[in-house]
């Protein structure tokens, strides 16, 4: 979202192997021209960019279709069990900041910091820091969270 603020005429295409359809529709709402799965052949990155030459969004068939589905009860309970300093640290996560910045900021050791990250992840059902912004993103996570 800062490079599509930074750059709004410029096309954004995101390389990744992170490509389930939930991450690629966040990063289509973000405002990216195109996505590409990592393990791609050569003649999909040439789609891609020959479709935004033409001004055109490339990203999978799916996450390009309307009605997408809103995120699920379950998940909605999944961020229902972050406790409120895990909330918080999803909140300074979600904001770019690093663990040591975090930890800085909320006058805790970075290594838990890190242990509430991890905690984190788990609850939300994610394996990578990115997922877990990206799912929160999603939700519209507030700072609202249950009390320890």
């Amino acid at each position: 979202m800062r490079l599509r603020q930074a750059a709004p005429q410029i096309p954004i295409v995101v390389v990744s192997s992170l490509d389930e359809l939930r991450v690629i529709r966040a990063l289509l709402k973000a405002g990216i021209n195109g996505f590409v799965p990592k393990h791609a052949a050569r003649d999909e990155f040439r789609a891609a960019f020959a479709a935004i030459a033409r001004g055109e969004i490339h990203a999978p068939q799916m996450a390009l279709e309307p009605g997408s589905p809103s995120l699920s009860d379950e998940a909605v309970a999944r961020l229902g069990l972050l406790t409120r300093q895990q909330a918080k640290i999803l909140q300074l996560v979600c904001a770019g900041l690093m663990n040591k910045q975090i930890a800085y900021e909320l006058s805790i050791a970075e290594t838990t910091v890190k242990a509430h990250v991890t905690a984190i992840m788990r609850k939300l059902g994610v394996q990578t820091r990115m997922q877990a912004v990206l799912f929160a993103q999603e939700a519209r996570f507030t700072a609202l969270a249950p009390e320890d």
